[in-house]
């Protein structure tokens, strides 16, 4: 599990009443939400229960969205610029933003945590966990993650991480060539590294896009067999699904894990 230092980990904590960053996600989510019909996620009908009192675009917005304080209440704007996909996140990012605006003086407003703590509240927000474990049809591969991302109107690739922070599967990104990011998930012992990933890249053929068969040496020297497939998420960009060749139950959530490296997008 991540360690977590900020004031911003400890005030979400204290919000949700548990002691670890991840469950208190998942808790605020749930209360964010409760009592909604989803997917996918209506949310014009949160804001009232974070105080917003308006969400709207702003054509002269040279940032993805803000919270702003006005006469009314709080309010959300973001960028026109924006596809409707990424418009929903960042509504519901600066609706992370709200949920520490509501704790009492002195809340957080900035902080590499705070950021990333929001994106987690987005996420929970978008596509709830337990709504994905509910509509998920298994085993976890690129069709069913494209099925899901239209179900709860989110990013195909938002749907794969979020898919590989519930499920056994790894999902990364490569652009211009190159691994870009890594979200791989951590079960009994087993979890994939960066360089086990560019191993595997070696192996892809391009002029075959169908799913391949490979074979990957895990953390602990076990061999297991994985169906990798890719799907084109932008010019010279592509995303990668790793599955096991097996059924994939959802993992407890103190297992989650991200596999190390940076720039993973907040989509």
């Amino acid at each position: 599990m991540r360690k977590w230092r900020s004031a911003a980990a400890r005030r979400i904590c204290q919000l949700a009443g548990v002691k670890s960053v991840e469950l208190a996600v998942v808790e605020i989510g749930h209360r964010l939400t409760e009592g909604l019909q989803l997917p996918p996620t209506d949310l014009h009908a949160i804001l009232p229960r974070v105080d917003v009192s308006s969400c709207n675009s702003d054509p002269e917005l040279l940032i993805s969205g803000e919270l702003r304080k006005g006469e009314d209440g709080l309010e959300i704007v973001y960028s026109e610029s924006q596809s409707r996909q990424r418009q929903r996140f960042t509504i519901a990012h600066e609706i992370g933003h709200a949920v520490f605006e509501r704790t009492g003086q002195h809340c957080p407003r900035r902080g590499g945590e705070l950021e990333r703590i929001c994106d987690m509240i987005a996420s929970e927000i978008l596509a709830p966990r337990e709504a994905i474990i509910s509509n998920v049809r298994l085993p976890v591969q690129m069709a069913e993650i494209s099925r899901l991302s239209k179900l709860f109107d989110v990013s195909v690739t938002a749907m794969a991480i979020r898919c590989a922070g519930i499920f056994e599967l790894t999902t990364f990104q490569e652009e211009f060539g190159e691994l870009d990011w890594i979200v791989s998930q951590r079960l009994s012992g087993h979890r994939l590294s960066r360089r086990q990933v560019i191993e595997v890249l070696k192996t892809r053929d391009d002029s075959c896009p169908a799913p391949k068969l490979v074979q990957v040496e895990t953390s602990n020297r076990v061999l297991r067999d994985y169906l990798i497939e890719s799907l084109s998420t932008g010019q010279n960009r592509n995303l990668f699904i790793l599955t096991p060749l097996r059924e994939q139950p959802p993992t407890d959530l103190d297992s989650n894990t991200i596999a190390g490296t940076s720039g993973i997008p907040d989509v």
